[in-house]
C-alpha cells in the first residue's frame, strides 16, 4: 500500500456504507504526495471556488484549501489512486476496476445532516428512505476520533448527471457528521467488487489520520515550537506557541492538551484532574455563520436561541484585528460525544476573517471557567498571523 497526504478542501458531499469489519491487509509500502495550497476567495464564483476557471463542466483540479488540516492515508494494494479533483479530496479505482470508485469528501457545517445525505444515497441506489430510528440502528465505527455511521446498500445505481443506471451495484461507506464539518467516504462498484474490496475499504478508512505535519507537537515548558501547517514557518517568541500561520501567548497555568482531530490546539489546566478545556478550531469560509454557531453552543448548554438583536448586542473583543463576538453561557453542558457536565460554563469567541473563521471556546465547571475568563480574553487578544 502507499501513503498519500493531501490538504482537505471543500467539495460536494460523498456518502458511504459498509458491512462488518474484516481483517485488514498489511501495509507494505508507503509514499507521500503533497499538493500546493489554495486559498478560498471571498465572493468567488462557483467556478472559482471549485477551481474550475476556464474549464468545461467536466474539468477538474485538486480540491485544496490553505489552512485546512492535512490528512494522510494508506492506499490499499491493488487500488489505483486517481488524485484529487475539483469536487473531491481523493479518488480511487478499487482493484483498478473501471466501474468502481471510492472517494473522500469534507464539507463545512452540517452539509444537510446525516438523515438527508444517507437517504439521498439510498435513493441513488433505488432504495426507499430510512427514518431516524432505523438510521440510529445502523452500525457505527470509530473514524478519525469520531463515531461514523456505516452504510451498506445494494441496488441499481443512478449517479448524478447522464451516467447510465448500473444494476447489481453496491454502495459501501462511512459518514461522520459534526456541526462544524462532515466527512464522507463512499465506494460504489459492482456488488461483487464491493464484497471483494470491503476489507480494503475499511483498511483505507482506518488509515485516515491527521498527518504528522498537520498538528503541532506539544511544547515543553519554556520551549518554542515552529509552524506545523501552512506555508509560513517561523519561530514563536518566548511564551508563545502556534500552528499554521497563527501565533498566540499561552496564559500562566495553561498546559497543552492532547491533539484532537480538526482542532488547531487544545489547552487544559496545568494541574492534574478534570477541569476546563479551551479549544481552537479554524474552518474555511463563514463556517455556518455567527448566529447558528452561537445558538448551537447555547443549545449544548441547555439555553434557548438568541435573537439577531441580542447577538448584535454581545460584547466584542479584538482578535486578529477583528472585533469578535464574545459569548458567556451557563447551564448543563452536553458535549457532542454525549458527555454531560452539570453547572457548567462556556465562554467563546467567534472571529470571522475574510477567508476563514477562528473559534476559541472554553468549557468546564462554571466556577473554574469564570476564574479563567480574564486569561481567556487575554489569550484571544494575543493571537497574531
Amino acid at each position: 500500500m502507499s501513503t498519500s497526504r493531501w490538504v482537505l478542501g471543500l467539495g460536494l458531499s460523498a456518502l458511504v456504507g459498509a458491512c462488518g469489519p474484516e481483517p485488514v491487509n498489511e501495509i507494505t509500502e508507503t509514499r507521500e504526495v503533497e499538493v500546493p495550497p489554495f486559498r478560498v476567495k471571498p465572493r468567488a464564483t462557483s467556478q472559482e471556488r471549485f477551481g474550475m476557471e476556464g474549464m468545461g463542466v467536466h474539468g477538474s483540479s485538486p480540491a485544496q484549501n490553505e489552512g485546512a488540516p492535512e490528512f494522510a492515508w494508506e492506499t490499499p494494494e491493488g487500488w489505483v489512486e486517481r488524485g484529487a479533483t475539483s469536487m473531491r479530496i481523493a479518488n480511487f479505482s478499487p482493484a483498478g476496476h473501471p466501474d468502481a470508485e471510492c472517494y473522500l469528501t469534507m464539507l463545512p457545517g452540517g452539509a444537510g445532516g446525516l438523515v438527508a445525505n444517507l437517504n439521498r444515497w439510498r435513493s441513488q441506489m433505488g432504495q426507499p428512505e430510512l427514518d431516524e430510528t432505523q438510521i440510529g440502528e445502523l452500525p457505527t465505527r470509530d473514524f478519525l476520533g469520531m463515531t461514523a455511521t456505516v452504510v451498506e446498500v445494494q441496488g441499481t445505481y443512478s449517479g448524478m448527471g447522464d451516467i447510465p443506471a448500473k444494476s447489481d451495484s453496491g454502495l459501501l461507506g462511512l459518514i461522520a457528521v459534526r456541526p462544524e464539518f462532515c466527512v464522507f467516504v463512499k465506494m460504489v462498484a459492482p456488488q461483487d467488487v464491493v464484497s471483494a474490496e470491503s476489507d480494503n475499504f475499511f483498511a483505507f478508512c482506518d488509515s485516515l489520520r491527521l498527518s504528522t505535519s498537520a498538528s503541532p507537537p506539544p511544547t515543553p515548558a519554556g520551549g518554542q515550537t515552529s509552524s506545523a501547517t501552512g506555508s509560513t514557518t517561523s519561530e514563536p517568541g518566548p511564551g508563545q506557541e502556534g500552528a499554521g500561520t497563527f501565533r498566540w501567548t499561552v496564559p500562566e497555568g495553561w498546559a497543552r492538551g492532547g491533539e484532537r482531530s480538526m482542532r488547531l490546539a487544545t489547552y487544559v489546566a496545568s494541574e492534574s484532574g478534570p477541569g476546563w478545556e479551551c479549544a481552537i478550531t479554524v474552518l474555511p469560509g463563514g463556517a455556518g455563520g455567527l448566529g447558528p454557531n452561537l445558538n448551537r453552543w447555547r443549545q449544548q448548554m441547555g439555553n434557548g436561541p438568541l435573537s439577531e438583536a441580542e447577538i448584535a448586542a454581545l460584547p466584542r473583543v479584538e482578535v486578529l484585528g477583528v472585533p469578535s463576538a464574545l459569548i458567556r453561557i451557563q447551564g448543563d453542558y452536553t458535549a457532542m460525544g454525549g458527555g454531560h457536565t452539570a453547572d457548567a460554563m462556556m465562554i467563546a469567541i467567534v472571529c470571522s476573517l475574510p477567508r476563514e473563521t477562528v473559534f476559541i471556546k472554553m468549557t468546564g465547571p462554571a466556577q473554574e471557567v469564570a476564574e479563567q475568563e480574564n486569561s481567556f480574553v487575554e489569550f484571544c487578544q494575543s493571537f497574531q498571523q
